[in-house]
């Protein structure tokens, strides 16, 4: 009679290299294209204001709003790919992605502009939670390197929409039009994924078996390490995109030219944190380096809101990216190495987590900006890395599947 474990049907299926190789290509673009769609509200936020005649507050409404359905996307992600598979869950995302962008930008009106954000922002979600899980299955001996590969490929469109959004709306493109646009594009990369993604599903994880001596322990110290996870991932992100959407605000000041270098000099930074972390990381410690990376940061941040200079400003923002840079994709790389069975269950916890912190500060920058500044809510950033990095020290110093009394 065969064994219980010799009967347990794996989730991950039979991927030749060529075949991972080609999917991973296509969805480092559809990433791409997440973070360039996470940007162009952000890039736009002047025109949007001026358009629709509105404050700093009702940004701040629609932030909430959309970080809301950003969040709701996570949370449908991960059953989805249990219900579906990777390739229908991937496709879907796009599409939704599409319909939302393009609304946006054909709509007449400031509340039908907020309701059009809804579907581009669960869209977002179901695609992070899809593209992580599906990095985490293709390569799962370098999950550090490929993941840090993948949020390169988020933080090189976030880097490049301010300033090209910026060179498009200076030149007299409306930026209707580049909403519109970005909508176009994603059911090309809705196409492509659908093609390109191996059917990948997640089936529930059969409890351990009662012989494993230490099952209970490795139980029940696996969801206070995602726990951990979650609110480090959580407060990183919500200090990561607070800078990122405000930052154009704060430097009300320069021209927008020079507001948007600042904001792309950030991602910049991301960009070449996570191309660092990706050619020279594989062998580095995933908990302590994004621990060690996000307290740099919350340095770097908060030099860059307290300096005297505009340009100072945005040299040190720039070198708070390349502090930032790895720590997302470590967080979810060492996550996905202690759950290595629950890949869409750490996926879709973390994004969740992750727009969670969006949405708890993001949207109140803008109440902040109205009360007290624009600077006090961006110092705000700052703290919030720090505690990231005191999260993070908590889950380094959790015990996951140790034995009793190993050292």
């Amino acid at each position: 009679m065969p064994s219980a474990a010799a009967a347990t049907v794996t989730h991950h299926p039979v991927i030749t290299s060529d075949r991972a190789l080609r999917a991973g290509i296509v969805a480092w673009v559809a990433f791409a294209f997440i973070g360039w769609r996470g940007l162009l509200v952000p890039s736009l936020l002047r025109s949007i204001e001026s358009s629709f005649v509105q404050s700093d507050a009702a940004l701040g409404g629609y932030f909430l709003v959309t970080s809301l359905s950003y969040a709701l996307g996570c949370l449908a992600g991960g059953p989805l790919l249990r219900r579906l598979d990777a390739r229908a869950t991937a496709g879907l995302a796009g599409v939704t992605i599409a319909v939302g962008l393009v609304a946006q930008g054909l709509v007449p009106s400031w509340w039908l502009f907020v309701l059009a954000g809804v579907p581009s922002g669960m869209g977002a979600g179901v695609g992070e939670v899809a593209l992580n899980a599906l990095y985490l299955d293709l390569f799962p001996g370098s999950r550090s390197r490929a993941l840090n590969l993948l949020h390169l490929a988020f933080s090189v469109a976030a880097l490049a929409a301010p300033i090209v959004v910026a060179l498009l709306v200076s030149a007299g493109v409306p930026w209707q039009w580049v909403m519109a646009g970005s909508g176009v594009s994603w059911l090309v990369v809705a196409g492509a994924l659908i093609v390109a993604t191996p059917r990948v599903v997640h089936p529930k994880v059969p409890a351990p078996a009662a012989t494993d001596p230490h099952a209970g322990r490795r139980l029940a110290s696996l969801p206070v390490a995602l726990v951990l996870f979650a609110v480090a991932i959580a407060c990183y992100v919500a200090a990561e995109a607070g800078a990122s959407d405000w930052m154009i605000r704060f430097l009300a000041d320069l021209p927008l030219t020079h507001a948007s270098l600042a904001l792309t000099m950030f991602w910049g930074g991301i960009a070449v944190g996570r191309g660092i972390v990706a050619r020279f990381g594989a062998r580095l410690d995933p908990v302590r380096t994004a621990m060690l990376a996000v307290l740099a940061g919350a340095a770097l941040q908060a030099a860059a809101v307290l300096a005297p200079d505009p340009w100072l400003s945005i040299a040190l923002f720039g070198m708070a990216g390349i502090a930032f840079g790895p720590v997302y994709p470590l967080i979810v790389a060492a996550a996905g190495t202690r759950m290595p069975d629950r890949t869409a269950t750490v996926s879709s916890t973390l994004a969740f987590a992750a727009v969670a912190g969006v949405v708890v500060y993001s949207p109140a920058m803008g109440a902040i900006s109205v009360g007290v500044g624009i600077g006090v809510a961006m110092l705000g950033t700052a703290v919030l890395a720090l505690l990231s990095g005191v999260a993070l020290l908590g889950a380094r110093r959790v015990s996951v599947g140790r034995a009793p009394g190993a050292a």
